[in-house]
C-alpha cells in the first residue's frame, strides 16, 4: 500500500510518524514525571514507616568500595559485561547470508548500600538493578582483539558526597536487620549494618528503602528529577504534536490537491 503513494506524501507521512514518536515520549516524560511526584519529597526525620515518601540528599561515606571498572571510590555499582560474539545473518538489500561481530550481555550484577543525610536525619538506601535512574556518565573498559571477541565492562556509580534522591514506602531498621538476616540479596557491608544498628541506638528514626519498599534510586536532587522530567516532556509535546499535525495537515493537502 504504502509503495503506490508518490513521494512527497511518502514525506508529510514519515513526518508525521516521527511527530507522533516524539508526541509519545513525551507524554512517557510526564507519566515519569508524575510518578515521581506520588512519592512526596519528605525530610527524613518525618518519612513515616510504610507511607509513600521521597528523601533527598547527601550520600555519606559509610562503607566505601573501588568500583569494578576504574576502581574509583564508591558506595555503590552496576556492572555490566558484555561479549563480542560472531554472527550470521541475512543482508535485506542483496540477500546474501555475511557475518558481523556483536556485543551480548553476559553478566550484570550491583553491590553496595548507603545512607542519605539531609540535615533532618539519615536514611538507609539498598538499590536493586530495576530501581536506578541514573543520569551519570557511565565508565567503560573494553578489550578487544582485530580478530574480535573482545569483552567490554560498564559500571555506573554513587561516590559519597554527591546528591542522591530515594523514593518508595520506607520500612523501619528492624525490618530490615530480620530481612537482611535471611536474604542474601540484601548481603550489605557488616559496616553499614554496623552504622544503622548505631543510629538506632540513638533514637533516631532511620528510614529503609530496599526490595519491595524502593521504588526508584536518583543519582540527583529529588527536585532537579522531576524539574528535568517536565521540562522535556512539555518541549517533546510540543514539537512532537506540532510535526505529527504538520505532517497529516499537508499528507491531507496533497492528498486533495490542496496545491
Amino acid at each position: 500500500m504504502l509503495e503506490n503513494l508518490p513521494q512527497d506524501q511518502l514525506i508529510c507521512l514519515a513526518g508525521a510518524a516521527v511527530g507522533l514518536a516524539v508526541l509519545a515520549f513525551g507524554f512517557w516524560r510526564r507519566h515519569e514525571a508524575n510518578h515521581l511526584k506520588a512519592f512526596p519529597l519528605t525530610p527524613v526525620a518525618q518519612a513515616r514507616y510504610g507511607s509513600p515518601a521521597a528523601v533527598s540528599g547527601i550520600i555519606q561515606a559509610t562503607a566505601v568500595m573501588n568500583s569494578p571498572v576504574k576502581g574509583t571510590p564508591c558506595v555503590f555499582y552496576r556492572l555490566l559485561t558484555e561479549h563480542q560474539v560472531e554472527e550470521r545473518y541475512k543482508d535485506k538489500h542483496d540477500g546474501q547470508y555475511k557475518n558481523r561481530w556483536v556485543w551480548k550481555t553476559v553478566g550484570e550484577s550491583i553491590d553496595g548500600g548507603f545512607f542519605v543525610g539531609d540535615g533532618s536525619g539519615t536514611a538507609l538506601v539498598v538499590p536493586t538493578r530495576r530501581c536506578l535512574d541514573l543520569d551519570g556518565g557511565a565508565e567503560t573498559q573494553t578489550d578487544s582483539s582485530i580478530f574480535g571477541g573482545g569483552t567490554r565492562r560498564t559500571e555506573w556509580i554513587l561516590v559519597p558526597g554527591r546528591a542522591a534522591c530515594a523514593t518508595g514506602t520506607p520500612q523501619g531498621p528492624e525490618a530490615f536487620i530480620a530481612a537482611a538476616t535471611g536474604d542474601p540479596t540484601l548481603a550489605v557491608s557488616p559496616a553499614v549494618i554496623a552504622r544503622l544498628r548505631e543510629l538506632v541506638a540513638s533514637a533516631q528514626p532511620v528510614p529503609c528503602y530496599y526490595l519491595d519498599a524502593l521504588d526508584t534510586v536518583l543519582d540527583r536532587p529529588y527536585e532537579d528529577a522531576v524539574k528535568s522530567y517536565e521540562d522535556s516532556a512539555r518541549v517533546f509535546i510540543q514539537y512532537g504534536g506540532i510535526g505529527a499535525g504538520a505532517g497529516l495537515l499537508f499528507l491531507a493537502m496533497l492528498h486533495f490537491h490542496v496545491f
